[in-house]
């Protein structure tokens, strides 16, 4: 026969429990809750039309990444006119260039560490002349946090080459340009033949 001492016991580790699957349950809803309102695959209202009309990003890990899916409808508006079938007037280039760098400034209050958002920022800023120090900061940052990736070294080339041709070359972008095309010469080869050449 079993005291009540037991009897007491017992019932107070059935009602721990109770109380580990209740707080379970509780922090599964927070955390859907979370994912629900964060996650553009599940809320409509993060998501943004695209230059051409889309609002998803495909079945894509973007969906669920509000920095990333900023970040790639930036790059879908930077390169809107590989998108379109017609050439884009000088008026829809400039207007996709701004919602770009809006997306972009977007992405960055979600992942201000992805030195693809701060390259596709600086793209995105290239022919704005009232933004020449805040694109040259964000080439910086870009190069700063992924010094020895080739995709984003060949673009920084691409950018401060277009800069160069509108702006000349300060010093400090002629060695972040030196560094770049070494790491280019290393990693992929093949792109410096034609970097080198314009």
């Amino acid at each position: 026969m079993r005291s009540n001492r037991d009897r007491v016991s017992e019932i107070g580790v059935r009602l721990s429990y109770v109380g580990a699957a209740l707080s379970l349950i509780v922090c599964s809803l927070w955390a859907l809750h979370i994912v629900h309102g964060t996650s553009p695959a599940l809320n409509s209202e993060l998501r943004v039309e695209g230059p051409v009309g889309q609002t998803r990003q495909g079945p894509s890990p973007a969906m669920f990444d509000p920095g990333a899916y900023f970040m790639q409808s930036g790059y879908d508006f930077l390169y809107a006119d590989a998108l379109s079938d017609e050439v884009l007037t000088a008026a829809a280039a400039a207007a996709f260039r701004s919602r770009a760098t809006e997306l972009f400034e977007a992405a960055l209050q979600h992942d201000p560490a992805n030195a693809h958002v701060w390259q596709g920022y600086a793209q995105s800023l290239l022919f704005v002349p009232e933004a020449l120090v805040p694109m040259r900061r964000a080439l910086e940052i870009s190069a700063e946090l992924a010094p020895n990736t080739p995709l984003l070294a060949a673009a920084r080339l691409h950018a401060i080459k277009a800069l160069r041709i509108w702006t000349g070359m300060p010093d400090a972008e002629a060695t972040r340009a030196a560094s770049d095309l070494s790491v280019l010469r290393l990693h992929a080869p093949h792109v410096t033949d034609g970097l080198e050449r314009r």
